[in-house]
């Protein structure tokens, strides 16, 4: 084995400290060249996005609504996390519409479905959606949530709320360090069975804002316009106050607007004015207002 001369030695460590900090460097300009999409109504979708954010230094939030829809992105990024619910077995409608008109280019990007039972083919829908404009999901899996569509399942209990919440927080700790090490699972894209459950109820749910009723306890404070992420609401004068009018076509019946009514004025078959309400405890309300 051959001396190497304290020349030597210093020209290779020299080196290795350039290519450090050159390795170091990309790092960062990954980092910050990344963005999460989160679709969310009582806020599950929100809360494990920001974990996901807090987690990867602070990644850009950006609230799937209307607006994206109206205004569709060409997205190109280093690292980038779809985070949406799972709606029987399928993706909110408005998700659907914004997948097919944004443009995607991002080297890394991975969806977390939120789930309160099972996903199904929720994770395959998405990967199907953009795999025909030629982006790739690397990585798709469930995160266990809170069942939150009360109108099937009823108002969880806090035990039950609070143990689910923990269950989320381990699943996306799980799956940031999946994202971390850029793994990659197959998807398979084919799932006959959740896309006719999926069609059933996008079909069905038009009809569910007809059965969408206002007590005179509404005070126009319009936070349910204010958070609904298919802008599916305006507000409308009758009897010389202010209440919500819901757009059938649109709403994709995510809850927000009944779930954070402060006043508890919207009600809808069971839930009625006294009914609990369900929001996720690591949201606050002011967090979940999509527009102004």
């Amino acid at each position: 084995m051959q001396d190497i001369t304290n020349e030597n030695t210093t020209c290779n460590l020299t080196n290795n400290i350039t290519i450090e900090k050159i390795c170091n460097a990309i790092d960062t300009i990954n980092c910050s060249n990344s963005v999460i999409y989160c679709y969310t109504g009582t806020g599950n979708s929100f809360a494990a996005s920001k974990q996901f954010s807090k987690f990867f230094d602070g990644i850009e939030i950006k609230f799937i609504t209307q607006e994206l829809v109206d205004n569709p992105e060409t997205v190109k990024k280093d690292f980038g996390i779809i985070v949406v619910p799972s709606y029987a077995y399928g993706v909110p409608k408005l998700v659907k519409r914004w997948l097919k008109k944004a443009r995607f280019y991002i080297d890394y990007l991975a969806v977390a479905v939120l789930q309160g039972s099972s996903q199904r083919g929720t994770g395959a829908e998405v990967a199907k959606l953009l795999k025909r404009q030629k982006q790739q999901v690397a990585y798709s899996s469930g995160v266990d949530s809170m069942e939150n569509y009360v109108h099937l399942f009823g108002h969880p209990k806090p035990e039950k709320a609070e143990k689910r919440a923990k269950d989320q927080h381990n699943s996306v700790a799980r799956l940031c360090e999946i994202y971390k090490n850029r793994e990659v699972k197959k998807i398979k894209t084919f799932r006959p069975l959740s896309a006719f459950v999926s069609f059933i109820f996008r079909t069905a749910k038009v009809f569910f804002p007809l059965r969408y009723r206002t007590t005179k306890t509404c005070n126009g404070c319009e936070i349910c316009r204010k958070v609904c992420p298919p802008d599916a609401i305006v507000m409308r004068e009758k009897k010389g106050r202010k209440i919500p009018k819901f757009k059938a076509l649109r709403c994709d019946h995510c809850q927000a607007c009944m779930q954070l009514c402060p006043s508890k004025s919207i009600k809808f078959f069971r839930i009625k004015p006294k009914s609990p309400r369900y929001k996720h405890k690591d949201c606050a309300l002011k967090e979940l207002i999509k527009r102004d």
